[in-house]
C-alpha cells in the first residue's frame, strides 16, 4: 500500500510543470486560473506574515481564497494588526511578543495591513481564487512551481491597480516562460 502511494505521488509530480516570467509591474502578484472546470484546487495552506523590527514581512503577499494567515508577533514590542479594507475588515487588538493570532480570508481582493502603534508598518495581502500564485520579486521576476499541466489564464494583479490576463499552457514537465 505504501509503495502504491509513493508511485501515485511520483506520477502526479511528473505531470506538473513550472511557469516563469517577468513583468515591469510592481509591487504585484501573479496567479493562474485553470481553463478546465474539472481542475480541482488543493486545500488552502496557512501562510504567515511576520512582525519584526516594526515591519511586516513580506510587504506584499498572495494567499489562496479560504486560507488562514498567522500574524504572530516575532518582535520584542507590542503590535496591533488591523485592516479597514472592504475585502476583510478585522482588528486583532494589542498583543505581545510570541503571541499568535490567525485570520481566515474568505473574499478575493486586496487587504491593507496596518499597525495602530507603528504608522510606518504597512503591507498588502492579495487574496486570490487560485492555489498557484506568487508575489513578483523586486526585479519583476516570478515563478510558479509544480503547476498541473493544462491551459490557464495568467493573471497579473498590481497592488492598487487593474488586473491583466494572458493565456498560457503549462507543460507536463519542464518550464514555460510567460512575460507580462
Amino acid at each position: 500500500m505504501k509503495s502504491a502511494l509513493l508511485l501515485l505521488l511520483a506520477a502526479s509530480a511528473a505531470w506538473a510543470g513550472d511557469l516563469k516570467g517577468k513583468t515591469a509591474a510592481g509591487p504585484a502578484v501573479v496567479y493562474l486560473l485553470p481553463q478546465d472546470p474539472k481542475v480541482k484546487l488543493p486545500a488552502p495552506k496557512e501562510s504567515k506574515v511576520s512582525q519584526k523590527g516594526a515591519r511586516f514581512n513580506p510587504k506584499v503577499m498572495a494567499v489562496q481564497l479560504g486560507a488562514t494567515v498567522d500574524f504572530s508577533n516575532d518582535d520584542w514590542v507590542t503590535h496591533s494588526v488591523y485592516s479597514a479594507s472592504d475585502t476583510k475588515k478585522f482588528d486583532l487588538g494589542l498583543y505581545e511578543k510570541d503571541a499568535k493570532k490567525v485570520v481566515t480570508f474568505d473574499k478575493p481582493g486586496e487587504v491593507e495591513l496596518l499597525c495602530s502603534l507603528h504608522p510606518r508598518m504597512k503591507a498588502t495581502l492579495v487574496v486570490v481564487p487560485s492555489a498557484w500564485f506568487s508575489a513578483v520579486g523586486d526585479d519583476g521576476s516570478f515563478t510558479l512551481e509544480q503547476v498541473p499541466a493544462g491551459k490557464y489564464q495568467l493573471v497579473l494583479h498590481p497592488v492598487g491597480g487593474t488586473e491583466t490576463k494572458k493565456p498560457v499552457e503549462v507543460p507536463a514537465t519542464g518550464a514555460v516562460t510567460a512575460d507580462l
